[in-house]
């Protein structure tokens, strides 16, 4: 069944609110774009950012067009492994941290969140599922990237706790 945005007159009347609260935020929403204040100084790291929010761009122009459910889940499920390869990376870098852990139970919180939307793709709202998914990983990105990983790194820098290029 195709999905779009502007299909929301079977749903029920409250549904229906809600679903246009989300159409006018996801429509209106610009292209994430990413710049130098979510740099970590990490080239690698920097560069697996990059990706993020350009298949963030991709589920958003998705969403904002006619496409079968089946497109929508399998981008959410491409975002969901390369989030997994990328914190994967991320924390072998952060593993000299003294916080390290409770970084890495961030990440884990995080990946069973997204799998929880995944689940509910499958499930009778996938419209709305789908939005509230891009919300959620939008400003957790960028909410995460700005906040604790530069914070993080910030700090490995100044103790001299990365591998240094060769």
């Amino acid at each position: 069944m195709p999905v779009s945005l502007r299909q929301a007159s079977c749903l029920p009347a409250l549904v229906v609110e809600e679903q246009s609260f989300f159409e006018r935020r996801v429509m209106t929403t610009p292209d994430l774009h990413w710049d130098d204040r979510y740099s970590v100084a990490v080239q690698l790291i920097d560069e697996q950012h990059q990706k993020l929010f350009a298949d963030l761009n991709t589920l958003i122009h998705l969403l904002n067009t006619r496409v079968e459910l089946s497109e929508v889940e399998s981008v959410v499920d491409d975002l969901i492994d390369y989030v997994g390869y990328h914190f994967s990376t991320e924390e072998k870098l952060l593993a000299k941290h003294p916080h390290y852990a409770a970084h890495r139970l961030r990440h884990q919180e995080f990946t069973e969140k997204v799998r929880s939307f995944d689940r509910q793709l499958l499930l009778d709202k996938p419209e709305q599922t789908a939005i509230s998914l891009f919300i959620f990983l939008g400003e957790w990105l960028q909410n995460h990237i700005q906040t604790e990983d530069r914070l993080y790194f910030d700090y490995l820098h100044r103790h001299k706790l990365l591998p240094t290029a060769e």
